[in-house]
């Protein structure tokens, strides 16, 4: 059960995940931050601290940090910014951490002094530019409009919807297929052992009719023997009577 409720939790991330991106780079960011919202609190409530945890939480809450920033919230924007820090410097404590990817907190911690500089002057950041997760600043590649992005974004949310539900039919059918196949292999079966039953239960019966067979000619034979030792008997008593009537 935990590990179905796991992989549950894991498909509900990667879909909001999905979204927000979407969303974010339509520039919808309320929906964004909605969608990154949502995945904090999943994240926060279903994963126990750790490396790993404080990686995605810092990620999550510099995004959260970003759409406020665009909406120009500059007070909610600091705030988020600061908690990204925070979990980034979670994380690198961790034994071996900075050492092995020292570079990218590095990264990601300047990326993050270099908004809240923005937020400090009270400018937005630019639309089009975005942190990986390796660190490196990129842009958005053929950013929308707020308007049209957000509904291209919606199509194409709806789209994958579709896709998943057309995957689940499909998987539904192949388990009724395989219920179904499995049940005709299991009639097939019954249908084979009430064959050989059959097949058995004559058998037995031919061998009772033979038994049956030898034992009538067992007794046969054995009231013609005594028939036989009968006449034998009989021939005997007249021929000492025929003697016994010679002699007077």
């Amino acid at each position: 059960i935990h590990k179905m409720m796991s992989a549950v939790v894991r498909d509900i991330e990667s879909d909001l995940l999905a979204e927000a991106k979407l969303m974010y780079s339509a520039c919808d960011y309320e929906k964004a931050l909605a969608a990154f919202t949502h995945l904090d609190a999943i994240l926060f409530k279903h994963h126990a601290p750790g490396r790993s945890c404080h990686e995605e939480r810092g990620a999550l809450l510099n995004n959260i940090a970003a759409c406020h920033h665009h909406l120009l919230r500059l007070d909610a924007a600091r705030t988020h910014y600061e908690q990204a820090l925070e979990q980034f410097q979670l994380a690198q404590a961790y034994t071996y951490a900075w050492l092995l990817e020292g570079s990218l907190y590095a990264a990601r911690i300047a990326f993050i002094e270099e908004r809240l500089g923005l937020v400090r002057e009270g400018q937005p950041p630019k639309k089009d530019e975005y942190l990986d997760e390796y660190g490196s600043r990129q842009q958005w590649v053929g950013s929308a409009l707020p308007g049209d992005g957000a509904e291209a974004a919606t199509a194409e949310v709806e789209e994958a919807a579709a896709e998943a539900a057309a995957e689940e039919a499909a998987g539904a059918a192949k388990a009724k297929a395989e219920e179904a196949e499995a049940a005709e292999a299991k009639a097939a079966e019954a249908k084979s052992a009430e064959a050989q039953a059959a097949e058995e239960a004559a058998t037995e019966a031919a061998a009772v009719e033979a038994a049956a067979s030898e034992v009538a000619a067992a007794e046969a034979a054995a009231a013609e023997a005594a028939t036989a030792a009968a006449a034998a008997v009989a021939a005997k008593e007249a021929k000492a009577a025929a003697a016994k009537e010679a002699k007077a």
